[in-house]
């Protein structure tokens, strides 16, 4: 079994698919909260700004520290069923 690592070292490694997965869910909640809170008319606006703030820093730590987490491997090859994403050279 590959070992999850996070830290700088890992930046070149690919992202884990559950580590991705959880951080897009709760960048999603975070993002919906964030725009029903500006929109929602019975919320006083400073809680309601307070909260969207926090919850854009937690979007942001999210993307932030996704990258950081990375598995070890010494394989060449991978299948096309297991790549989310990949990089185009020109």
């Amino acid at each position: 079994m590959k070992k999850i690592k996070f830290g700088r070292k890992q930046l070149d490694n690919p992202t884990p698919r559950g580590v991705a997965f959880n951080l897009n869910i709760v960048m999603a909640i975070c993002t919906a909260a964030s725009s029903w809170l500006s929109s929602t008319p019975y919320i006083p606006a400073k809680p309601s700004t307070i909260a969207s703030s926090i919850l854009g820093l937690v979007v942001l730590l999210c993307m932030a520290i996704k990258p950081f987490y990375g598995v070890e491997t010494t394989e060449k090859t991978v299948p096309v069923k297991d790549v989310s994403e990949m990089e185009v050279k020109p």
